[in-house]
C-alpha cells in the first residue's frame, strides 16, 4: 500500500505547512493540541492513506518520541491481523517553512470510531454482540502479536 507515500510527503501544503500536490486530495480529520490527521486521497487511483503529525512547527523529543514509538507499536500489532489499521511508513521532512515535521503514515480503514456509532438509547442486544465479537477478534490479533494496548477507548475501536 506504499503509493507514492514519496509524492504526498514531498508535494504538501495546508495550515501546518504540508505542501499535498495537486492530484492528492486532502482533508483535516482531526485537529488538537498536540496532533494533526489528514486523510489524504490520490484523485487518479482514488487510494487514501492517513498522516498523522505534530502541530506545532517544530516537533518537541517529545511529539516525536511518541510519533516513532506509536509506529514501532503500530507494526507490531499489525503483523498478519486484519482487523488492525496498517501501519505504512514514518518519516522526517521540512515542511513549506523548513521546519522538521515528522510524519506518519497508515492505511485509510474506512471506518467509524465505536464512540460515533452508539446510539442514544443503546445497541439492541443482536448489533451489540456483533460488535463486541468483531472488538474481540481485533483485540485478540493485537495480543497475537505480543501488543497490550494500554488506554483502549471506544473512540480508538473503529468499526
Amino acid at each position: 500500500m506504499d503509493f507514492s507515500v514519496k509524492t504526498v510527503a514531498t508535494n504538501m501544503q495546508h495550515n501546518v505547512g504540508i505542501m499535498f500536490s495537486d492530484e492528492w486530495q486532502h482533508r483535516v480529520v482531526y485537529s488538537g493540541k498536540k496532533k494533526i490527521i489528514f486523510k489524504v486521497s490520490d484523485n487518479s487511483t482514488g487510494k487514501t492513506l492517513v498522516v498523522k503529525t505534530h502541530q506545532q512547527p517544530q516537533a518537541t523529543k517529545r511529539d516525536e518520541h511518541r510519533l516513532r514509538k506509536e509506529y514501532v507499536i503500530g507494526k507490531q500489532a499489525c503483523k498478519n491481523a486484519k482487523r488492525v489499521v496498517q501501519y505504512l511508513k514514518i518519516e522526517t521532512r521540512k515542511d513549506s517553512n523548513n521546519d522538521s515535521r515528522i510524519l506518519l503514515f497508515t492505511a485509510d480503514a474506512i471506518c467509524t470510531p465505536l464512540s460515533m456509532l452508539i446510539p442514544v438509547n443503546g445497541f439492541n442486544i443482536d448489533r451489540f454482540l456483533h460488535l463486541a465479537i468483531e472488538c474481540t477478534k481485533a483485540l485478540m490479533e493485537v495480543h497475537f502479536n505480543k501488543v497490550i494496548h494500554m488506554n483502549l477507548k471506544p473512540k480508538k475501536l473503529v468499526c
